[in-house]
């Protein structure tokens, strides 16, 4: 009986197969855990990792989320004030 291939690189034989999908994994694709054999699909999904932005990364996103902040005031303001204009008019006309 043929031996089975890794699920990822179809050249490599599998040495284990994941305890939680059962998939076959070749020596670099298996991540051995107290668990047993997992894949790295399975292994994220039971441990994710925590992700971390560069300083710089962070500090920018912060400033553009600033920024956005900022135009979706002036256009609420904009826009209330285009609002209370109008219904000035409205009264002024005489219009019901």
């Amino acid at each position: 009986m043929p031996r089975p291939v890794c699920a990822t690189h179809l050249d490599r034989e599998a040495e284990a197969d994941c305890i939680f999908c059962s998939k076959p994994l070749c020596a670099s694709c298996v991540h051995v855990t107290a668990r047993g054999p997992m894949c790295t699909y399975c292994l994220d999904r039971t441990h994710p990792r925590p992700r971390h932005d560069p300083p710089e990364t962070s500090r920018a996103r912060k400033e553009g989320w600033k920024e956005g902040r900022k135009k979706t005031v002036y256009w609420s303001l904009g826009f209330v004030l285009v609002v209370a204009l109008l219904f000035m008019l409205r009264k002024i006309v005489g219009y019901p």
